[in-house]
């Protein structure tokens, strides 16, 4: 479904509360790695009317394979009638954050990963993991964007100080 490993989940909820809940739901289910909560103010339409409210967003990090449970779980633990649940793929990042993100989050067969020595993705740095971005690649945003050059600044005697 999603040609990506990563994903970004994200919701809102009414209370600050109901955010903090959910995202500790969610981090003790291992369905994410990282769950951010912030408050956003909402404009929408709603059975026919204009509406706005303050709610939280929570942005959870996780692998593309839990996106299906993800969304079971946070709509049988949600309050409203139609949760906000948008997916959004993480098509490149830090290698060793993105490492970090399948650790903490639920293996194959719903378990947990290995821990220390017999890590399900390898650590960043040794043979396996190298062999891994090679498979994988690219997994670096540099390999995968290209950026301007950056301007260069004409050299001048004050370097912009007031004498």
């Amino acid at each position: 479904m999603i040609g990506v490993p990563y994903v970004v989940v994200t919701t809102t909820v009414a209370k600050k509360t109901d955010a903090q809940k959910l995202a500790r739901l969610i981090l003790e289910s291992r369905l994410a790695a990282c769950v951010q909560c912030e408050r956003i103010e909402s404009v929408y339409r709603w059975k026919g009317k204009i509406e706005s409210a303050a709610e939280f967003r929570l942005t959870a990090k996780t692998r593309a394979a839990l996106v299906a449970p993800l969304q079971t779980f946070i709509r049988a633990n949600h309050a409203y009638e139609l949760p906000e649940i948008v997916v959004t793929p993480i098509v490149a990042g830090l290698p060793p954050y993105l490492e970090w993100v399948a650790t903490e989050t639920l293996g194959a067969r719903g378990r947990a990963p290995r821990r220390a020595g017999a890590c399900a993705t390898p650590r960043h740095g040794t043979p396996q993991a190298a062999a891994l971005r090679r498979k994988n690649a690219p997994t670096d945003v540099t390999e995968t964007l290209t950026f301007p050059a950056r301007p260069t600044r004409k050299a001048s005697g004050n370097k912009g100080r007031k004498s």
